[in-house]
């Protein structure tokens, strides 16, 4: 939980730094219009942003600041977009490039004053009449977008974008690991059956998170119906340690060919019963299982196949990964869905 906390933090900062910007922005296009002064504290904020040199910028609020700052605020979303079509140009997928420009933020942010500064310095050269005063006003603007542009790289690069959860179908029945519960089960007519004391468990019965695995969470139950096996899910406690069967959160299913209900198992829509290793080779798994992911990572290797989503630290938004095992002459050993987050290890 406390890793999640963190990246809330990360991101509250990020947002009330993209905030302040704008405001400082309106604040001083306001005044402009009045005719007015900005109050000593704005000022102060231009003249903290500088470099190890001697401090330039001036109290001062006329038109060309007020150009200036305008600059920085559209500049700054013309930056990304332009990253974002470039992406895709490349051949990219939309939630990959975007992803890309929101980690990039930083980096645009000091090619926009590069450009300004060299665009400020032709003016200057071919007119003589540009403005040669440094502006603490807009360099405020500036300067607080400067300091949210770094704060969205790092946040996006710790906790990336969220993915398309996984579905996985039971006979008719559609279930979504992390979102789907013991009570969908239930009420879908389910038997559970813990795998350890082989003892059918109820709706009011209690689950334990024991936080003992990065992958596996709560307790595993055998999904029967008519005398059936469907596999086996993990159920766990959404925040606490415990929590009714009914309210756990489905976060993994195993299904193995042995099991009574695996020519009625789906993932993704695609009945997996028929599949052999090599039918994973002919395209990506990611177009295979139709994920949708702004980072995703696949891996085809002698006896396994996976596909993950959310490849950045799981501490806000949960990975979801597609695992299947084979047998030395391809056949299907397992197959594994699960989620993973950092509140339920």
């Amino acid at each position: 939980m406390k890793f999640t906390v963190t990246a809330l933090v990360f991101v509250l900062i990020t947002l009330a730094g993209a905030f302040f910007t704008i405001y400082l922005y309106f604040r001083l296009l306001g005044t402009a219009r009045r005719g007015g002064d900005l109050p000593r504290w704005f000022y102060q904020i231009g003249h903290a942003i500088k470099g190890r040199g001697i401090e330039y910028s001036e109290d001062l609020l006329d038109d060309c600041a007020v150009k200036e700052a305008t600059y920085y605020i559209l500049a700054f979303p013309l930056g990304m977009v332009l990253v974002v079509g470039f992406r895709l140009l490349q051949g990219n997928h939309l939630y990959e490039s975007i992803l890309f420009a929101l980690q990039a933020s930083f980096v645009i942010a000091i090619v926009i004053q590069m450009l300004k500064s060299v665009f400020r310095l032709i003016l200057f050269l071919l007119r003589h009449s540009a403005s040669d005063h440094v502006y603490a006003s807009s360099k405020a603007v500036w300067g607080m977008g400067f300091i949210a542009s770094f704060t969205l790289t790092l946040t996006m690069s710790i906790i990336g974008l969220p993915a398309k959860p996984v579905h996985f179908q039971l006979q008719d029945k559609d279930y979504t690991a992390g979102l789907s519960r013991g009570a969908d089960l239930l009420n879908d007519g389910w038997t559970l059956m813990d795998t350890h004391s082989k003892i059918q468990r109820g709706a009011g019965d209690i689950i334990r998170n024991e936080r003992k695995d990065h992958f596996y969470y709560g307790q595993a139950m055998e999904v029967l119906r008519d005398g059936k096996s469907y596999g086996v899910v993990n159920l766990t406690p959404p925040l606490s340690d415990e929590s009714p069967l009914e309210d756990c959160l489905l976060t993994s299913y195993t299904v193995r060919p042995e099991n009574d209900g695996w020519e009625e198992v789906s993932i993704q829509g695609r009945k997996i019963a028929g599949l052999r290793q090599t039918d994973y080779q002919e395209k990506s798994l990611a177009d295979f299982f139709h994920v949708e992911s702004a980072d995703t990572k696949s891996r085809v290797s002698e006896g396994t196949v996976d596909v993950s989503m959310q490849n950045h630290d799981y501490v806000l938004f949960p990975r979801y990964t597609i695992k299947g095992s084979f047998q030395a002459d391809g056949s299907p050993y397992r197959y594994t869905v699960y989620c993973q987050h950092t509140i339920w290890e």
